[in-house]
């Protein structure tokens, strides 16, 4: 650790024998925010006391910041003019995260499911990866599954379906570019293509939108570059929670989502109305789509149990299939 010396105003390292000096963190940072919000409390003037801190702290307080208003509001404002929440945050990731490239083959390179010697035409298309969206190949992670309205997506994508809710994958572009009506590769995370039976079997589909989340709103744009988090529509029959799309089929699949805690709270589920039990089966499969997290499962009695994190979550589990998937009465 270092610390600051006042007499040769230099910063020098902490000795070991010297446990008595302050950190510079310490000095700088901590000590400032301690004066600050004791000041409302001991000093006797404290607008005034807030204008001196504001000057070793260089910080320039107006007049109109500082007069007739309460303690807490200009401890409030100097704080916020030192030490500016957004700035310190984009100033820590610009600092400590890598840059967007790096990020994304770090990340590409720790979820692949790959052999150590994987096949020669795979290891090319792997090695042309710049992480871009001028690469050649598309690669895409869908780490789960999303439930919307119908009625916020396009027109013309509420013409292809006469449900209620409509399942989007929502995932990672990592390589390449995804534009809407490119027919694309799913795999799914067991998917091995040096199986010639499996790759027999990879599924194709044709992506028939894509969807930029802005909170509870999306909106439509033709295509997404490598970086981007989208949704994409027109794939929720051929992915069951994850899968990797991918324009080659001899890519290798993502692994799954891991989390690291297992649901903790069973609950038995059944309709009040015994007719409603095969709507409460597609509710129930529905959930499980949607929330990662969730697990459904049937007991031995013949007992619908959903797995949920916690009171809180499973809270939001029922209020889900009561109102959204199933729409019966519990």
């Amino acid at each position: 650790p270092y610390t600051y010396h006042s007499k040769t105003k230099k910063v020098v390292r902490i000795k070991s024998s010297e446990t008595h000096k302050k950190p510079l963190f310490v000095q700088m940072i901590l000590e400032p925010i301690w004066q600050c919000y004791g000041i409302p409390e001991s000093a006797e003037r404290p607008l005034e006391a807030f204008q001196g801190m504001a000057t070793k702290m260089g910080v320039q307080l107006a007049d109109r910041e500082v007069q007739r208003q309460d303690p807490q509001k200009v401890l409030q404002t100097l704080m916020s003019k030192w030490l500016p929440l957004c700035e310190c945050v984009m100033d820590m990731i610009v600092s400590q995260l890598p840059d967007s490239q790096t990020g994304a083959r770090d990340r590409f390179d720790a979820l692949l499911n790959k052999p150590e010697q994987p096949l020669p035409d795979t290891q090319l298309m792997l090695s042309n990866l710049h992480f871009e969206p001028g690469d050649a190949e598309v690669v895409v992670f869908v780490s789960k599954m999303i439930v919307v309205p119908t009625s916020m997506l396009t027109r013309k994508q509420q013409d292809l379906t006469e449900e209620e809710n409509t399942y989007l994958a929502f995932g990672r572009v990592f390589a390449g570019t995804l534009a809407t009506g490119q027919q694309v590769n799913v795999l799914g995370p067991t998917y091995n293509p040096t199986d010639g039976q499996q790759c027999k079997a990879v599924k194709r589909g044709t992506v028939s939108g894509i969807y930029l989340m802005k909170g509870r709103d999306i909106d439509p744009i033709p295509k997404a570059g490598a970086g981007n988090m989208v949704a994409i529509a027109g794939l929720s029959d051929l992915i069951h929670r994850s899968a990797t799309i991918s324009s080659n089929a001899s890519m290798y699949p993502f692994t799954p989502m891991t989390y690291q805690s297992a649901p903790i709270l069973r609950v038995a589920v059944e309709p009040r109305d015994p007719a409603d039990l095969q709507v409460l089966n597609k509710g129930l499969e529905l959930l499980y789509r949607a929330d990662p997290f969730v697990e459904v499962v049937a007991s031995r009695e013949g007992e619908h149990i959903v797995c949920a994190a916690g009171e809180v979550h499973m809270e939001t589990c029922i209020k889900q299939l009561t109102e959204e998937f199933a729409k019966v009465d519990l």
